[in-house]
């Protein structure tokens, strides 16, 4: 049975499907977006969404389903990679199996956060809102790997209300217009547009993300939740591409999701700001005895760590 009180789950629950698929999580921002989704990432229902916003009718329109994440060891023959995200077929099959490398998921209202380890490398992700915008902020971080990795990330993109399903077809392809820090894809001419913005940082420098265009549908995804409860169930998703990243321990990637056309504009503000924003949940989710690094430590007027209020009051607009 679907639940969402949860705080978090730890490697025993996220290793079995079915436990994580039902743990279900839902943010929503002032400006009308929400994101929602499973505990294991794989879209568990018509109305899970990494981007979703209301149109000018009034409805919930999905715009980005889902955003699937694969590293690559960059220092090994050849580069081996690995899949860290999950998704489930309409058959059953859980392809592929990133779950098997999580060690714990964890959320409350602003933010869900997940942390792989694999190999000798950790790395964790989050999903937040922008709080006056209609955009969802994708980041990831990785904590600690002993060689550079490269991360790819593929979007899956909808235009549908939250109680449709998408049906693809080999002559549909979503329209693309390139920008400097990503792209704007439309379903069709007169579609609402959607943004998908990246960059990454390391030691304050901000740089573009490499967008790789593919033009690509993946069939058959499965709903498991609808099914349980008598909808209809498949869905395919269209992708236009992938984000990717070349990081190191402490590097960061983000990938803004917005609804509309406008690129997000100052990037090294917003990158700050973002930044701010992640170790004030971080700190605010450590345990009790947990005693902050110097260079936060210092900084009282931006960290406060009984109300986490480390984000400036110009975040988000």
């Amino acid at each position: 049975m679907a639940s969402y009180d949860w705080p978090a789950l730890d490697r025993s629950q996220v290793i079995d499907p079915d436990v994580a698929l039902d743990r279900e999580w839902t943010l929503t921002s002032r400006a009308g977006c929400t994101a929602a989704g499973t505990a294991l990432g794989a879209c568990a229902r018509s109305s899970h969404g990494t981007l979703m916003v209301t149109d000018p009718s009034g409805e919930r329109r999905v715009l980005v389903a889902k955003m699937d994440e694969e590293i690559e060891i960059l220092d090994r023959d050849g580069g081996e990679r690995i899949a860290l995200a999950t998704n489930e077929y309409h058959d059953g099959t859980i392809h592929p199996g990133g779950h098997l490398h999580l060690e714990s998921v964890r959320r409350d209202e602003d933010r869900v956060v997940w942390r792989w380890r694999v190999r000798e490398i950790t790395i964790e992700k989050s999903i937040s809102l922008l709080p006056r915008k209609a955009a969802t902020v994708v980041r990831y971080r990785v904590v600690d790997s002993p060689q550079p990795i490269r991360l790819r990330v593929t979007i899956f993109l909808a235009n549908r209300t939250v109680n449709e399903r998408t049906q693809g077809a080999l002559d549909w392809r979503y329209g693309i217009e390139s920008r400097a820090y990503g792209i704007v894809a439309r379903a069709w001419p007169e579609a609402m547009p959607v943004g998908v913005f990246g960059w990454s940082a390391h030691h304050g420098h901000v740089s573009p993300g490499l967008f790789v265009q593919t033009d690509l549908w993946y069939w058959r995804f499965l709903h498991r939740n609808d099914r349980a409860d008598g909808y209809p169930y498949v869905e395919d998703l269209f992708s236009p591409g992938l984000m990717a990243f070349d990081l190191q321990t402490g590097g960061e990637a983000t990938i803004l999701a917005s609804g509309g056309a406008a690129d997000p504009g100052h990037l090294q503000r917003m990158e700050v700001r973002l930044a701010h924003e992640l170790e004030a949940w971080t700190m605010k989710h450590q345990p009790p005895d947990f005693t902050p690094p110097p260079w936060l430590a210092a900084r009282p007027d931006h960290f406060d760590r009984a109300s986490a209020s480390a984000v400036p009051a110009e975040a988000g607009r």
